[in-house]
């Protein structure tokens, strides 16, 4: 018998200041190339829901 794997995304649990102080934090890094896209991810998932700044 085969068992197939459920794909699963990794979602932390964060609140809303975790996911704000994480922001501010990579902020500092925005000229840095590997970080950029992640701050940009987070950036918009916390713009969706009300709590990013309007600046990316």
């Amino acid at each position: 018998m085969l068992h197939q794997k459920a794909e699963t995304q990794f979602r932390p649990l964060l609140s809303a200041e975790d996911l704000t102080l994480i922001l501010s934090a990579l902020s500092a890094y925005m000229h840095n190339t590997r970080y950029r896209p992640v701050y940009e991810r987070l950036h918009y998932q916390a713009s969706r829901l009300g709590l990013a700044p309007d600046t990316a």
